[in-house]
This record gives structure tokens, C-alpha cells and sequence, in this order.
């Protein structure tokens, strides 16, 4: 599931997420726009989006959360236990479900040169700042205010379920 309210971030993320997912979820839109980008999304990725009504009711079945907005008017009970969610936004919503899931805050990326000013790894803002034209290579995830390689956090908090 995606919860966003901007059209045009919203449109740039499924057009990445339409080569890995032929069904979505999206949450946090505009009545008046939703139409319009259920119609926009079909005809140029060919997935179909589906946006709840009764969100609280469905919020058990999504194991998979990208967050946009600062605020959410959800009911993080109905939450799953081993939900991952990747949250984009400013105010970190997701950061009262504790220890209920993995919440990805931010990322760090590894810098391909050396600089007594920096460490290794370095915020996305940071790098772009410095070198939009860079090989940016991700490297870590923020979970629960510390950072990690995916690794670690595959190998300690989610179950991976068939072959990869």
C-alpha cells in the first residue's frame, strides 16, 4: 500500500513500482483526483490501484507500507506485527508503532571518494548536494534510529517467505 497525497510523486513511484507489481494500494488522495489517476496509472503502466474506502478495516492484509504524508488519520492498532513499512515523510508518523514491524525512516549511501569532512556513508541530501552526477550506491537503512545494512535487518526482524 502507498499513502500519499501528491499526485505527482504518486505517479512517478508507480511508474517505478509497475515493473515489480501488477496490483496496488493507494491511500491518502483527494476525492476529487483519485479517478483521474486510477485512469492515468492504467493506461500508462497497465496496473490497476486499488484506493480503500473502510482503510481501517484492511489495514491487517498489507505486509508492505510506503509513506509519504506527515500526518495519517489510520488506526496503527489494526497494523500488522510483521508489516515493513518505508517511511518517506518529515514527521515519521509510524514512529509510535514501537516494536510492531520494521520502519525504514531514511537511507544513507556509500560515497565513492575519500574526505576528511565526511564519513563513508552520507544522507541522499548530502550526496546530491555534493555530486548529483556521482555513483550513488545505497548502502544502509535507518530502523529504529540506528542504521543498518538490509542484511542485518532481513537477517533479524523479517522473514523472507520463498527462493530469492
Amino acid at each position: 500500500m502507498v499513502i500519499c497525497s501528491d499526485k505527482e510523486r504518486l505517479l512517478h513511484l508507480l511508474q517505478i513500482l509497475s515493473n515489480y507489481f501488477k496490483f496496488l494500494s493507494v491511500f491518502g488522495l483527494e476525492e476529487s483526483i483519485q479517478n483521474e489517476i486510477y485512469e492515468e496509472i492504467l493506461q500508462s503502466t497497465g496496473i490497476s490501484i486499488f484506493q480503500p474506502v473502510n482503510i481501517e478495516r484492511l489495514l491487517k492484509i498489507y505486509n508492505i507500507i510506503i509513506n509519504f504524508n506527515d500526518e495519517i488519520d489510520l488506526d496503527l492498532s489494526n497494523i500488522r506485527n510483521d508489516v515493513l513499512i518505508i517511511d518517506f515523510s518529515g514527521k515519521k508518523p509510524f514512529n509510535s508503532l514501537g516494536k510492531k514491524g520494521v520502519v525504514i525512516k531514511d537511507i544513507n549511501f556509500q560515497i565513492g571518494f575519500e574526505n576528511i569532512l565526511l564519513e563513508n556513508y552520507v544522507s541522499p541530501a548530502l550526496l546530491e548536494g555534493l555530486n548529483e552526477n556521482m555513483g550513488k550506491i545505497f548502502a544502509q537503512i535507518n530502523v529504529m534510529d540506528s542504521f543498518y545494512y538490509v542484511e542485518e535487518v532481513i537477517g533479524t526482524r523479517i522473514r523472507l517467505k520463498g527462493k530469492f
